[in-house]
């Protein structure tokens, strides 16, 4: 079996419990996916920060930022640095991810990327509460 989770709405939501369960997955030999928007350098940092590590917590990391340059996709940066794209070439891409690597579940936050993903992938709709998880991000940084 193989399982994705997204990063930003999802494992950042509550970080020691996400680790926990990502653990518990590749402990009985489920390959875990972190499937996120940003470069891949800058998800390792983020997901080392939360305490996830390679081989231990989750099998690879997929970058739709990384697989669009590589497609030459034009992008672009606002003012903080998050990327960006015409839509109708990001939005495609998890469901081009869950393909590849044969994912049977994806836990994501945004419900848009579920139109393009395979039949053979569940989608598992995570709900934020936006205040829980800002009272938390703040929590780490005092």
């Amino acid at each position: 079996m193989n399982i994705g989770f997204d990063l930003h709405g999802v494992i950042d939501s509550n970080p020691p419990v996400m680790r926990d369960m990502m653990r518990c997955l590749t402990r009985n030999n489920i390959s875990v996916y972190v499937i996120s928007g940003s470069p891949k350098k800058e998800i390792l940092e983020e997901l080392l920060e939360y305490g996830i590590h390679y081989r231990f917590h989750y099998t690879d990391v997929l970058s739709i930022v990384d697989t669009l340059k590589s497609d030459n996709i034009n992008m672009w940066q606002d003012e903080k640095n998050r990327w960006y794209c015409k839509d109708e070439y990001w939005w495609p891409v998890k469901g081009r991810f869950c393909r590849e690597y044969k994912i049977d579940w994806l836990f994501d936050d945004c419900e848009r990327y579920k139109e393009y993903l395979p039949k053979t992938t569940k989608f598992i709709h995570i709900r934020i509460n936006q205040n829980e998880r800002q009272k938390r991000q703040n929590s780490q940084t005092t």
